[in-house]
């Protein structure tokens, strides 16, 4: 069954309202999930690992962030990449107009791969943006960068 991505993005988001996130968030989240869908990564293989991430838990801490000169280092403290991630992206190219080069570290996010499909709105906006992260449940990585338009170069 071939479904339209906007359709795909669009349930998505409505799904991820339905299980608690707020709207910016959950539409961050269906983008994320669609734009590595669309570049042919089995992303249902990973989403049930990352709902159970998204139950509501009294032990998920906040974030935290150590930053130095040309590294922001994002400890989620097991959170999803789904519900907080990309706010420290958006952090993080924010910094870069500070400096001219920017190296970021998530860690403790069992999920990070979904980071990959939120890097192209970046790379839209003119940063040079390089990934690699471990695939979930695999011990292979991924590494990718982007062309102008956003789009992986693999």
């Amino acid at each position: 069954m071939r479904v339209s991505a906007n359709e795909l993005s669009s349930q998505l988001a409505k799904a991820f309202v339905g299980l608690g996130l707020p709207h910016g968030i959950s539409r961050d989240a269906s983008e994320m999930v669609t734009w590595l869908e669309l570049y042919g990564f089995a992303t249902s293989n990973y989403l049930t690992d990352s709902l159970r991430l998204l139950e509501p838990s009294s032990t998920v801490q906040s974030p935290s962030l150590a930053a130095t000169d040309n590294r922001l280092t994002i400890d989620l403290k097991g959170d999803s990449a789904l519900r907080s991630a990309a706010l420290y992206l958006e952090l993080a190219a924010a910094k870069v107009a500070t400096v001219d080069k920017i190296t970021v570290s998530i860690t403790h996010c069992h999920d990070a791969f979904w980071l990959l499909g939120y890097l192209p709105r970046l790379v839209k906006r003119g940063l040079t943006v390089s990934a690699d992260c471990p695939l979930p449940r695999d011990r292979e990585r991924v590494s990718l960068s982007f062309d102008e338009h956003g789009s992986p170069i693999l």
